[in-house]
């Protein structure tokens, strides 16, 4: 078995506690989990060590071997890609959550 890496930065939550409660939220959240997403929305599942499930909009994806590309992002989209997040999540999730930037390399 090997393990590979990409990089994401992603405008989401971290629900990992919400999924330890709730196997019917688990089981929703696959449909998430394929390498495109489903809707606007991706799921980041850490099946090696179990510290997150990111939920959000991907905002920009790099390889292991290509790493984040530059991208330049004003405050006023983010905003904008935030409240996209927030209201996404609520819509297929039915979940009111917190969004934040996210920055994370995802071992999978």
């Amino acid at each position: 078995m090997s393990v590979s890496h990409d990089h994401y930065v992603i405008m989401g939550a971290n629900i990992q506690r919400l999924e330890h409660e709730d196997e019917r939220l688990y089981c929703q959240l696959e449909l998430y989990m394929d390498d495109n997403g489903f809707n606007g929305l991706k799921c980041l599942y850490d099946g090696i060590s179990g510290q997150y499930i990111i939920v959000g909009i991907v905002i920009s994806c790099g390889s292991e071997f290509d790493g984040l590309l530059f991208n330049h992002i004003s405050l006023k989209e983010l905003k904008k890609i935030k409240k996209q997040a927030k209201e996404l999540i609520q819509q297929e999730l039915g979940l009111k959550l917190k969004v934040s930037l996210i920055t994370l390399s995802h071992f999978h």
